[in-house]
């Protein structure tokens, strides 16, 4: 990811992560160091499947999701990032839809 945005440039090459299947705080810490190098954390919150090796893994509540979510929109803002919007997916990342012209966050 380093090397593509040498090419690329800082905020324009985004990670992706499935979030819950780490620590969360570690999560949070990697999302801070890449960010440090011009990288986009983006993120998935795990799902458990059925037939799967984590298919008794408990997905991440609700609360944690939007408190990730939160402190990761932090990290973007103190790294001057934003999330990278694809208007052809049916969702990029979750972050972009708290993500607005200007920063905010609604906490429900």
């Amino acid at each position: 990811m380093e090397e593509a945005v040498n090419i690329m440039g800082k905020g324009k090459v985004r990670s992706n992560f499935v979030l819950g299947l780490d620590d969360m705080e570690e999560t949070l810490e990697f999302a801070e160091e890449i960010a440090k190098k011009g990288i986009v954390f983006d993120y998935s919150v795990f799902q458990p499947k059925k037939c799967t090796p984590y298919e008794n893994k408990k997905a991440p509540d609700f609360d944690k999701v939007i408190t990730f979510t939160y402190e990761l929109s932090k990290i973007y803002k103190e790294n001057n990032l934003k999330p990278i919007f694809c208007s052809l997916s049916s969702r990029s990342s979750i972050v972009n839809e708290l993500y607005g012209e200007e920063w905010f966050i609604w906490i429900i």
